[in-house]
């Protein structure tokens, strides 16, 4: 039997959706996870691909669009034939967020979310709620705090984009 390795965490009116296979399928079709009898939402809208390599403690998720109709990774378009990595907390979303038919869910790796749990990070306080924007340093997400629900804003401060010092120096500049 294979095991969840990931959730798309339903940020609307569709269900959440379990990541079991190493490849979702996801779409209006019965035959997929059928999120929505929406017309827009294409037959085969989007493939959720997990790739593990034996070397990495971690593996690697991919979204592939295959809609003219549209996919988002925290609302940058991808476009028809595109693949492109997805991380956990990544809002993905079917068709333009602009529009009221469209569908977003957050997208939970279970390998990470329990690293970082294990390392001492936030994520058994709190929970992600959806993306909501990006800066220098960082991406920008809604959370809520586990015990008392009150929602608050977090920032994921990268280290790619400079060093962790320089980075933590200038974020306490603002």
């Amino acid at each position: 039997m294979n095991k969840k390795w990931g959730v798309l965490c339903s940020l609307g009116r569709v269900p959440s959706l379990l990541l079991i296979e190493n490849e979702t399928m996801i779409g209006r079709s019965n035959k997929f996870c059928c999120l929505s009898k929406e017309k827009s939402i294409s037959h085969k809208h989007c493939i959720i691909t997990r790739v593990t390599t034996p070397n990495e403690n971690l593996s690697h998720c991919f979204i592939t669009d295959n809609s003219i109709n549209g996919t988002f990774i925290n609302r940058k378009y991808l476009g028809k034939g595109v693949q492109e990595e997805i991380h956990c907390f990544d809002t993905l979303t079917l068709l333009d967020p602009g529009l009221k038919e469209h569908i977003s869910y957050v997208f939970i790796d279970n390998e990470f979310k329990q690293k970082q749990i294990e390392e001492g990070g936030p994520f058994e306080h709190y929970e992600v709620k959806g993306y909501i924007g990006e800066g220098t340093f960082g991406i920008v997400r809604r959370v809520i705090e586990k015990e008392t629900q009150e929602e608050y804003v977090m920032k994921e401060i990268t280290r790619t984009k400079g060093s962790a010092e320089e980075s933590g120096r200038r974020e306490s500049e603002v």
